[in-house]
């Protein structure tokens, strides 16, 4: 494993074409971080007669690894005329994708994946790879529906908790990094009318007061990065949905793995769920 400064662009390749946007997305990634790419094919042998059991990995015919190094160094070459400047290795190994890049991602600085890939069902909105990676990776993930426009904000779902903070020095970091806008959204409930004539408060003040909050959120990150433009949206609604609206036109679109309230051993949050599922572009959850 090297340095912080070493570590890779780690991205999980299989052919199709959503794998391919997120090659070209790291491409460009790891140019302007100045970081390598390390492409990452895996491949299992088909079904034995008993259901749903692969053959042991070393009894996989060569052929097999022929077609993924073929796939591979497609890849490569996709990345290449991304980036032409950026240092690009491959690997190709056998056994289950998800949990190997969970493995692979201890030692990159990010990982990246198309949302869905070969295999599956259609209707699918997301593959089980990224769903795996989104959970569990330990490094951000980065899950890539389409080419997003470059000249776009970066957007950032903030709400308090340890982790939408963690997403949010990512976020200033990108937008820095990109030299655009960072559009800070908070998303959250107006309280239902009283129903108790003795019980009075003014909507506009609630709505002041979150303001006041987010600021407060956003004001010392905002310090380190103090050439980032940035606005903060107050959006009366759902999470999910104001994300992905106010995301449609982003650079980058960043999550935290888990926001505020549900169960403390779950791994990804029902906002981050939706969030993931639906965007459009580039999705970085910050764990």
């Amino acid at each position: 494993m090297g340095t912080a400064e070493e570590l890779p662009i780690l991205v999980g390749v299989d052919g199709s074409e959503p794998s391919l946007a997120a090659v070209r997305w790291a491409a460009a990634e790891g140019r302007r971080l100045g970081r390598p790419l390390r492409l990452v094919h895996s491949y299992l042998g088909p079904m034995l007669a008993a259901p749903m059991v692969t053959p042991p990995y070393a009894w996989l015919p060569d052929s097999l690894r022929e077609d993924a190094e073929k796939l591979v160094q497609h890849a490569v070459g996709v990345a290449r005329s991304a980036a032409p400047d950026v240092h690009v290795t491959s690997e190709v190994v056998s056994g289950p994708t998800g949990s190997l890049l969970v493995d692979m991602s201890g030692s990159a600085h990010l990982v990246v994946v198309g949302h869905r890939g070969h295999g599956g069902f259609a209707s699918l909105l997301l593959g089980s790879v990224a769903t795996a990676l989104v959970a569990h990776a330990h490094c951000p993930t980065v899950v890539v529906r389409s080419a997003p426009d470059e000249t776009g904000p970066v957007v950032v779902g903030v709400d308090g908790s340890a982790q939408s903070q963690a997403a949010l020095e990512y976020a200033f970091a990108a937008a820095d990094l990109r030299g655009v806008p960072l559009r800070v959204v908070y998303a959250w409930q107006p309280p239902p009318p009283p129903r108790r004539a003795d019980v009075h408060y003014d909507p506009a003040e609630i709505e002041t007061a979150h303001r006041h909050e987010v600021r407060s959120w956003v004001q010392p990150v905002h310090d380190k990065y103090p050439h980032v433009p940035v606005e903060n949206f107050l959006i009366a609604g759902q999470p999910a949905t104001s994300l992905v609206d106010a995301g449609r036109d982003a650079s980058l679109l960043v999550i935290g793995s888990r926001g505020r309230g549900g169960f403390t051993g779950m791994l990804l949050g029902s906002v981050s769920q939706q969030v993931i599922h639906h965007a459009s572009g580039a999705v970085a959850v910050i764990r």
